[in-house]
Order: C-alpha cells, then structure tokens, then sequence
C-alpha cells in the first residue's frame, strides 16, 4: 500500500507540472528501491500524456499566463530526446558463455550484484540473455549443471549506441524489462555495451545536477 501511495503521489506530480524525468528521480532517491522503478516510470509516462491531453499548461506556465508573461520554449526537446544510448551505457559489458552452468552464473551474480547477463557464443557473438530469476527457477528445479544455451532467452529486445535514450526507456516499458543489450549499428550479432534502468535513471540525475549548477 505505501508503495502505491508514493507511485501515485508522484504520477500527480508528473502530470501537473511536465516534469517527469525530475518525478522519477525524486521518488527513486526516496525510496532507492529498484523494484518500484518500472511501475514508477509507466504511471507518471501515462499521467504526462493524459495531462498533455488533456490541458496543455502545466500549473507553473498557467500562472505566468495568468500574469499576463509570454513564453516560448519547446516541448519536444529534452534530456531523453536530445542524447543517445551511448551516453548512458556501460561499455565494460560483464557476459557470460552459452556453455557456463548455472551454478557459475549464479556465482557471478554474487560476485557482481548484477541481475542479468548476456549470453555470448565462443566467437563472442549476441545469443541472447539469462536473468537472475532464469538462474534461481533452475536452481529450485535441481537443474544446477544446466548450460545457458538452454535456459536464455534467445527472443531479443536490442537497442545500438545511436538509439535515443527516450527509446530505450519506451522499450524496457513496452517489454516489461529492466535492461537491454546495446549491438553495432552494423553487426547487429557484435555486443559493444549494456544499459539499465538505473543506468537510464541515473544518467538522468547527473544531467539534473549539472543543469542545475549551470542555472
């Protein structure tokens, strides 16, 4: 229940006053819990749209209209539309071999604290993705010398380093995701970098502080 309340509570926000991305982080440094953060970016996406629908002030332009001030600025241009995948991603990808086991793999998220890994070939191509929940369904099953090449999803959401940011977040919410393989433009099979929610959120905080120190 308290989670929903904070859920709500910023969607309200987002969609009275546009600020969206500023919604999410607020709510993300509250809490700092991962979990909420899909959840979190559907409801104050959806309350931005119904908002824009519906008035196309928010409660800030309202009152400068009210005082009689003029302004201009353009609504399309933001962080997530302005910068590309490549600005957020991790490039030092941490993969593992379709032939590891799980038992090596659910090592690995130990050792890491990462909660999904791609799944590359010996020639070091993109096959497809394993998550932490893969690793502990195989685990509870008893299936501890299963190889990767068996247990990933070979079915993949991928997204190249020139891929708007505002894309990718789109993506990982249509798909009910948390993190995507980033691929050359032209070798789509060639893995070059990885990027998460928390890449994407924290990416977003870091360009929040430094436009605020500019101001």
């Amino acid at each position: 229940p308290g989670a929903y309340a904070l859920v709500g509570m910023a969607a309200v926000f987002s969609g009275a006053s546009r600020a969206t991305i500023t919604a999410i982080i607020i709510l993300f440094e509250m809490t700092l819990n991962y979990h909420i953060i899909l959840p979190l970016m559907l409801a104050c996406v959806v309350s931005d749209a119904i908002s824009i629908l519906i008035y196309k002030e928010t409660i800030y332009t309202k009152k400068l209209i009210r005082r009689g001030i003029k302004y201009e600025y353009d609504r399309e241009v933001s962080e997530f539309k302005v910068h590309t995948v490549k600005d957020s991603m991790v490039k030092d990808v941490v993969s593992v071999l379709d032939t590891s086991t799980v038992m090596e793999v659910s090592d690995m998220i130990i050792n890491t604290g990462y909660q999904a890994f791609p799944v590359i070939d010996e020639d070091g191509n993109l096959t497809g993705m394993i998550a932490h929940h893969d690793i502990r369904k195989a685990i509870e099953k008893g299936r501890k010398d299963a190889l990767m090449r068996d247990l990933k999803t070979k079915i993949l959401v991928v997204v190249n380093p020139d891929t708007l940011v505002e894309d990718a977040m789109e993506l990982m919410a249509v798909h009910g995701i948390g993190h995507l393989p980033v691929v050359n433009s032209s070798a789509p099979e060639k893995l070059v970098g990885f990027i998460s929610r928390s890449d994407v959120i924290f990416f977003a905080k870091e360009q929040f502080e430094k436009d605020s120190e500019d101001a």
